[in-house]
């Protein structure tokens, strides 16, 4: 059916992930204009002009031109839809787009300092120079999403965790895989945006956000193997940005082998002769000295096994002690060598 004169007739073509369909846009065209004040192809266009024909709540404006166009603090975009849009250069301090489908939108070079995006679609949006510092994005959907040299601060918010995160326990199958891919995705441009920015303490916190996902991820998928390596990953050294977990993870090491050596056949010390071990006697059965001398020695042991010091003076004995010792000795080597990673990744 043909569109009368009087009416805009914009139609944009909408290719989005999930299709929602096209729409006719039946508004009353802009004086002198082919289309309505939101789809007439014009630069910075009045303010006056859109407070006339506001946005209805709810409304679909797909494709609308707001190039350059002042629009701070406008609320008509609450749980709209501007599908396609093209809002570069556009004014928009303190907007609410909250729960708005922005999918495609174009936000080049608009300043968006303090706009509200809670709860909206911004899947493939452009924020290309745009600046977004103290605006919110929490419980966004952002996947394939372009945030590039686009300005933030520590006020921007992107909450705790994204969107895909919350809700990767309520799906399976290949929505699972769907989901996480997002949800991945989504962390890896948060850090790459706020270490653009200088602000690596937030790009760290959704680094662990990201590794978390896999863990959890490879849990629920079934991939146990994986799931196995990223637990030790982040109680060992907290994905490779904690050194004091490396350095807690060993003394626990030493201290649990110091504790095992004694039940063995024990630990000789070649000069004497004596093998410090509680033989066919019980710690309980021993005196406080001569269980504070055995743990000590016991514990000197551990220490110099697990770094392969290797004095000479303190020697396994049995098989058993030499196995235990075997194991410290390289768990050890390798405790030591994340050690020196992790410093040299977090300093």
């Amino acid at each position: 059916m043909a569109t009368p004169p009087d009416r805009c007739g914009y139609e944009q073509p909408v290719i989005t992930r999930e299709n929602v369909g096209a729409v006719c846009c039946w508004r009353p065209v802009w004086t002198g204009r082919e289309h309505c004040i939101w789809h007439a192809d014009e630069d910075e266009k009045p303010r006056a002009a859109f407070e006339a024909h506001p946005a209805e709540h709810g409304e679909r404006l797909d494709g609308a031109v707001l190039r350059g166009a002042f629009l701070t603090g406008a609320d008509w975009f609450v749980g709209g839809t501007l599908i396609g849009a093209d809002l570069s250069g556009a004014i928009l301090r303190n907007t609410d787009f909250t729960g708005t489908d922005v999918r495609r939108a174009n936000f080049r070079n608009a300043d968006a300092r303090g706009a509200v995006f809670d709860g909206a679609n911004v899947e493939d949006a452009e924020f290309v120079h745009t600046e977004v510092q103290g605006a919110s994005f929490e419980n966004a959907l952002f996947d394939r999403a372009v945030f590039r040299e686009a300005h933030v601060d520590r006020n921007t918010r992107f909450g705790d965790r994204v969107a895909y995160d919350d809700g990767l326990e309520a799906v399976e199958g290949e929505a699972l895989v769907v989901t996480a891919e997002a949800g991945i995705w989504t962390y890896k441009e948060l850090q790459r945006l706020f270490g653009e920015n200088a602000l690596p303490e937030v790009e760290r916190r959704y680094y662990l956000r990201e590794k978390d996902l896999r863990r959890r991820v490879a849990w629920l998928s079934g991939h146990y193997g994986r799931a196995v390596r990223l637990e030790a990953a982040r109680w060992v050294t907290h994905y490779g940005t904690s050194p004091s977990r490396v350095v807690a993870t060993s003394l626990v090491l030493i201290v649990a082998c110091a504790l095992l050596y004694p039940f063995t056949d024990g630990i000789r010390e070649p000069a004497t002769g004596t093998v410090i071990a509680y033989g066919p006697a019980d710690p309980i059965g021993m005196t406080l000295g001569e269980l504070f001398a055995t743990l000590f020695t016991s514990l000197y042991f551990s220490v110099i096994t697990f770094g392969t010091l290797g004095y000479g003076d303190i020697q396994p004995v049995g098989t058993a002690a030499r196995a235990l010792a075997s194991v410290e000795s390289l768990l050890g080597a390798l405790l030591l060598a994340l050690l020196v990673y992790v410093l040299t990744r977090t300093l």
